[in-house]
């Protein structure tokens, strides 16, 4: 089960829940997911930080969204050696404009992060990328 709670910082500065943060630019809900290997998100989800610290792989299918869900974003830190597998809902699209999935398949990529942005109603952009996502 994740826990989830507010942080003030620089959306470049990734802390942990409870951590502090310098150079506050912007207010974001940090939710750790501990050691989950499956994780469906909602749009309750959207515009927080999701953090992910478990060494098996996990799983994460995006929210199903429509165009009224354009601009927001969702992030997630991957912050021990289990590989990430990002997975579109519906038939959304990410990155590109074609591909499925994005996923971190390095066990060395702890603490890197992707930020994937919702626009023109398909489509979850790449907004801010640390790591080797593909």
């Amino acid at each position: 089960m994740a826990n989830e709670g507010n942080i003030m910082g620089d959306s470049n500065v990734m802390g942990g829940g409870g951590s502090t943060t310098t150079g506050a630019t912007e207010e974001y809900t940090i939710v750790d997911h501990g050691v989950e290997t499956t994780i469906n998100l909602t749009t309750a989800d959207l515009n927080k930080v999701h953090i992910l610290e478990n060494v098996a792989a996990c799983t994460i299918t995006l929210p199903s969204v429509s165009s009224s869900q354009d601009g927001h974003w969702i992030e997630f830190q991957k912050r021990a050696a289990g590989n990430v597998i990002i997975n579109r809902a519906d038939a959304d699209t990410i990155g590109d404009g074609t591909a499925t999935s994005v996923s971190n398949l390095q066990a060395a990529d702890t603490y890197h992060h992707i930020r994937l942005m919702f626009e023109n109603g398909t489509n979850w952009a790449f907004s801010k990328v640390f790591g080797s996502w593909t």
